[in-house]
C-alpha cells in the first residue's frame, strides 16, 4: 500500500507543482506586461519629450531666420548708406563752386569780355570759353582770374581771332583752363 500512496502523493505533487508552475507564469506573464507597458508609457514619454523639443527648435530657427533676415535687410540699408555717404562725399569734394566761385568769375570780367561756356570737372579743373574785343581784354581776364586766389595753373588753350563779315568787325574766341585751388573760394575782393 504504500506504494499506492506514493503514487497518490506524487500525483498531488504534480498538480501541485503545475499549479506552482501555472501562478510563476502568471506572474512572469504580469511582470513582463507590467515592464512592457513601462517601456511603451517610457518610449511614448520620451518620443513626445523629442518632439516637443523638436517643436521648439523649429520655433526658435524661425525666428533665427526672421532675424537673418533682418540682419540682410540692415545690411543691405548699411551697403546703401556707405555708397550714398560716398556719392555725398564726392558730391561735397566735387562741389566747390558756390555764389563764390562766381563772384570771382564775374568780378573778373569786363565789358568787352563775355563767357560763352565754364565747366567744372570732378577734378576741380575749370574749362572756360568765351569772346573778347581785343586780345588784351582776354589776358587782363585771365591775369584778373589768376590774382583772385581761386585759380592756379590758369592757360589758355586757344585764341582765335574771329571776324564779321557783315558788320566788319572782329573778336577773339580763347578758350583756357585752370584748376580750382583745394581751399575754400575766395570772394574775389
Amino acid at each position: 500500500m504504500r506504494d499506492i500512496n506514493l503514487l497518490e502523493g506524487l500525483g498531488s505533487r504534480k498538480k501541485f507543482d503545475v499549479k506552482k508552475s501555472a501562478r510563476r507564469a502568471a506572474i512572469a506573464v504580469v511582470i513582463v506586461a507590467l515592464l512592457l507597458g513601462g517601456a511603451v508609457f517610457g518610449l511614448r514619454y520620451l518620443n513626445d519629450q523629442y518632439k516637443q523639443q523638436l517643436a521648439d527648435i523649429s520655433a526658435e530657427m524661425a525666428q533665427y531666420k526672421e532675424i537673418g533676415e533682418l540682419k540682410n535687410t540692415i545690411t543691405d540699408k548699411r551697403q546703401l548708406i556707405d555708397s550714398l555717404k560716398v556719392l555725398l562725399d564726392t558730391a561735397d569734394v566735387t562741389s566747390r563752386v558756390d555764389s563764390a566761385f562766381f563772384e570771382t568769375i564775374s568780378n573778373a570780367l569786363s565789358s568787352s569780355v563775355y563767357l560763352t561756356s565754364l565747366a567744372l570737372n570732378e577734378d576741380g579743373t575749370v574749362s572756360l570759353a568765351g569772346k573778347g574785343v581785343t586780345r588784351e581784354d582776354i589776358t587782363y581776364f585771365i591775369y584778373s582770374l589768376k590774382l583772385s586766389g581761386a585759380f592756379k595753373d590758369i592757360s589758355f588753350s586757344v585764341i582765335s581771332q574771329e571776324k564779321n563779315e557783315t558788320t566788319d568787325t572782329g573778336l577773339f574766341g580763347f578758350a583756357a583752363t585752370a584748376v580750382l585751388v583745394s581751399e575754400e573760394v575766395p570772394s574775389g575782393e
